[in-house]
């Protein structure tokens, strides 16, 4: 395989890594977004009474799981890909 194909290979490659990983994100920051709206007390802490209520439970054990799923594919993504996704991030703060 010649190099300029590797590269394009590789790119599709990205593109595929970074929609799932956008798609991941996503999901848990609105599960996050949805555990942020349960009541606080005054000191900023969800009471016992609502954290032992079943929606409570559902919506925490859902955040848990996609947060996980999030956690092991950053864990198994290539070092290429960071340092590409960086250099996007990087590249739209200079424009």
């Amino acid at each position: 395989m010649k190099f300029k194909e590797y590269l394009n290979e590789s790119n599709k490659d990205y593109i595929e890594w970074k929609g799932e990983s956008d798609k991941l994100n996503k999901s848990v920051t609105k599960l996050s977004d949805i555990l942020q709206k349960f009541q606080k007390n005054s000191s900023g802490q969800i009471s016992d009474e609502i954290k032992n209520s079943d929606e409570f439970k559902k919506a925490k054990k859902e955040y848990n799981l996609e947060f996980k799923k999030l956690q092991n594919f950053n864990k198994s993504t290539p070092k290429d890909f960071l340092r590409q996704a960086s250099k996007d991030r990087r590249s739209k703060w200079k424009n």
